[in-house]
């Protein structure tokens, strides 16, 4: 698959518990760039975090029917004036080609529409060495 060729293609939508399978597909598929885990996610794994988390809103890139990208956003506990983003990934195939901007401006956007201040991103980058 060339992605370059499909970008135009990848569409940011609100998280449904269909597309469960296809995010555990996209966190086993991002295990590398998290630090070399080896955590194996499943539909039903994805489906009981997804019910328990305290997200206001949850986007994902799709391309056809992969989810290649993922945004969380929640309120922020440490200023009552803002939101944050806790999570945000883009499958290792897709980085570069501004997936994660996408889903970073649609959080803005919804930030603004819900008439917040300020939508934080906190991040904390780790990444796998070979030694």
């Amino acid at each position: 698959m060339t992605v370059t060729s499909n970008l135009e293609q990848i569409r940011i939508i609100e998280y449904d518990h269909s597309y469960a399978a296809a995010l555990a597909d996209m966190w086993n598929r991002s295990n590398e760039s998290w630090g070399g885990g080896t955590n194996q996610r499943t539909e039903d794994t994805v489906r009981r975090e997804m019910e328990s988390s305290s997200n206001l809103h949850v986007f994902l890139a799709v391309h056809e029917h992969e989810v290649v990208g993922f945004c969380s956003f929640a309120h922020y506990r440490f200023d009552e004036g803002a939101l944050y983003v806790p999570l945000l990934n883009v499958r290792p195939d897709y980085h570069g080609h501004k997936v994660g901007r996408n889903l970073i401006l649609n959080a803005v956007r919804k930030t603004v529409e819900a008439g917040w201040p300020r939508l934080d991103l906190i991040i904390m980058a780790i990444r796998s060495a070979a030694i």
